[in-house]
């Protein structure tokens, strides 16, 4: 018994004081960045002693001994151990502090570091992923922040609002603007500090980053004291808060880093000759134009390719309940729902967008999410988070081209093809142009053509193939009436009178043709279809909306201003978010950079009246009494009367409009 006891002492002893004065002197260093990161790695490996301590030791920038490391795993273990119904929701919250600091862990660790309780990290304030590097700003950083004052604050607030507050596109923006000498490193502290700001004040701060509401909460926040432990300067030696966000550093004194250059670029375009058919085609119009070039890194829109659509799309709920299914399978890892993914075909680089998503949900709203990821509960808290905003920014497509809210947690069905196989017979085409007879009258009142095709004779084994002969328009807006298609066994003369507008400068064309179509060498047909086509000349708008565009809205009429309202509020106000998806209805892009600022501006100025809906009353009469109007019938060249009206809801397009994929939004002509 004595000899039990005496090896019980021994080992005792052994576990007591495994930290060295260097590791005192770094954990000190670092102050609560530290006590953080222990938090971040406690997380991350579930409380689990031998990784948090593996977590610690092996970060780039630690210097904590192995032994000393496996104190503070220890420490985890234990207050998990004894504090896991405090801490499983929030482990920086009040009652789990309060309730490890009441255990046997802090007693353990003073034992087992050597160290006092009032020598040890302090309380944490938050979770970090990795520590960062101390004092990365120079002498000249300070210098150059500080000769901007308040405008680099409101710069780097620009740069946040226009990345979504991620942090290496951030410190990239800061880089890349021509008046900027901060150095790389010193820029990254500034970009993981709008990351940080994003992740702890993102509720207060997403309607203006630099309302009181919002910079309160970030002083108050552990993004500052990091900022100060990374750039190596006190809090009172930063740049100030912002007053607003600006797009760029303007020009001073002080040489820009980046080379500028000048390059004249000229288009030259002709128009199509409306004498021939088909038309021959020369483009006519003049552009030159005289820009800086500054040396910039182009970062992809998204991480999602078009194939990675294709393969959610074609399997639809089912991939949704797959997505659930891996981070139920991972219980909400972020690398571990990813590699699940990838097993579905998914790029490496999506299903990391997928799995970032999932962890995302999983640590916003695990509460709401116990009884499953499919739930309505945990459905609804993930929507108020930023999760899906930061989805849709990294993959780079929008919720409407995304998988569907699951329905449940399933592997992919065995017997489903994402990419089903087919077989195409080999086709030949050939396309003859048979004699017309054919008059045509340009003129203020009514026309009449007739055309006369000649005999055609069809032999045809099958159902006769239908051909569809689209003319180009001549100019920019184009009225085509239906074209006539006649198949017989027999010569056959078709005749199609046509009656165009009244309208000055209008000219009707009817074109014959016949095709005759050979597929797998079974049948031939031959097809003879006149078509007519009315060009009329209209006079192009004076500004970034073409008649093309405005026909566009014309056509969908309240729907399109409930889908604009629809795009605002998916894009959170955003300007560039509401561009990119009013562009895949068709509109060009120009057009949709005038109403996407248009709702950026109404988000501005009536962000407290429209909380509510951006259909209301009371946001529309705040938004009626502002530049943002105005400032849009300027950008888009059209008068209150020809925009669409006041939106009533908010919609996404109705399908059975038509509307383009994201492929072939852009790529395809529409006609009205």
């Amino acid at each position: 018994m004595m000899r039990l006891t005496i090896l019980a002492v021994v080992a005792g002893a052994a576990l007591a004081g495994q930290c060295t004065s260097n590791d005192h002197k770094f954990w000190s260093s670092y102050g609560s960045t530290f006590s953080n990161f222990l938090t971040g790695c406690a997380k991350k490996e579930w409380g689990n002693a031998e990784k948090t301590a593996r977590c610690l030791v092996n970060d780039p920038e630690s210097t904590l001994s192995g032994a000393c490391g496996a104190c503070f795993g220890d420490f985890e273990q234990c207050a998990k151990d004894q504090c896991w119904f405090h801490c499983m929701w929030d482990p920086t919250s009040n009652w789990c502090l309060s309730c490890i600091e009441s255990s046997k862990c802090p007693g353990e660790l003073e034992t087992c570091t050597g160290f006092p309780s009032d020598q040890l990290p302090p309380r944490p304030v938050g979770s970090l992923g990795r520590l960062p590097a101390l004092g990365e700003c120079s002498a000249n950083d300070y210098d150059f922040w500080s000769s901007y004052g308040q405008t680099f604050s409101n710069f780097l607030t620009g740069c946040a609002k226009k990345e979504w507050g991620n942090a290496k596109k951030t410190s990239q923006c800061l880089l890349d603007d021509p008046m900027n000498k901060l150095s790389g490193s010193c820029t990254t502290c500034f970009g993981d500090f709008q990351g940080c700001a994003k992740d702890e004040c993102w509720f207060k701060c997403m309607w203006d980053a630099t309302s009181n509401w919002c910079l309160k909460c970030i002083d108050g926040s552990k993004c500052p004291g990091e900022l100060s432990t990374c750039t190596g300067y006190t809090v009172a030696d930063l740049p100030p808060n912002p007053s607003t966000s600006i797009k760029s550093l303007p020009t001073t004194t002080m040489p820009p880093t980046t080379s500028t250059t000048t390059t004249t670029t000229t288009m030259t375009t002709t128009s199509p000759s409306m004498s021939t058919y088909p038309p021959t085609t020369t483009e006519s119009s003049s552009i030159s134009s005289t820009s800086p070039i500054v040396a910039t890194t182009v970062i992809p829109y998204g991480k999602c390719t078009s194939a990675d659509h294709m393969l959610w799309t074609s399997y639809g709920q089912a991939y949704s309940n797959y997505i659930a299914y891996c981070g139920q399978q991972a219980w909400g890892s972020a690398d571990g729902t990813s590699k699940c993914l990838e097993k579905s075909g998914l790029t490496s680089s999506c299903s990391t967008c997928f799995g970032d998503s999932v962890q995302c949900g999983r640590d916003k709203c695990m509460f709401s999410c116990i009884s499953g990821p499919a739930t309505s509960k945990c459905l609804s808290c993930i929507a108020k988070t930023e999760c899906n905003p930061a989805l849709y920014k990294c993959t780079g497509y929008q919720p409407v081209d995304m998988p569907p809210a699951p329905t449940g947690t399933d592997a992919l069905p065995s017997t489903t093809s994402a990419y089903p196989s087919s077989t195409i017979s080999p086709t030949t085409v050939t396309v003859t142009t048979l004699p017309v007879v054919s008059t045509t009258t340009s003129t203020s009142t009514p026309a009449t053509t007739t055309s006369t095709s000649t005999p055609a004779t069809t032999t045809s084994t099958s159902t006769p193939a239908t051909t569809t002969i689209t003319s180009t328009p001549v100019t920019t807006t184009s009225t085509s009436t239906p074209a006539t298609t006649t198949t017989t066994s027999t010569p056959a003369t078709t005749t199609t009178t046509s009656t165009p507008a009244t309208t000055t400068a209008t000219s009707t064309t009817t074109i014959a043709t016949s095709t005759t179509t050979t597929m797998s060498s079974t049948f031939s047909t031959t097809v003879t279809s006149t078509s007519t086509t009315s060009s009329i000349v209209t006079p192009s708008a004076q500004g970034e909306c073409s008649v093309v565009d405005h026909n566009l809205w014309a056509s969908y009429d309240q729907a399109y201003s409930n889908y604009i309202a629809y795009c605002g509020k998916q894009a959170w106000g955003s300007a560039d978010g509401t561009t990119k998806c009013l562009e895949k209805s068709g509109l060009t892009s120009s057009c949709s950079t005038c109403f996407g600022q248009s709702v950026e501006c109404g988000r501005d100025k009536c962000m407290f009246k429209c909380l509510s809906g951006p259909a209301t009353s009371k946001c529309l009469n705040c938004i009626a009494k502002t530049e943002c109007n105005p400032d849009l019938y300027k950008c888009t060249g059209y008068q209150a009367s020809d925009m669409p009206p006041a939106p009533t809801g908010v919609a996404p397009l109705p399908v059975s409009e038509g509307v383009a994929d994201r492929e072939s939004a852009v790529s395809q002509p529409l006609f009205i």
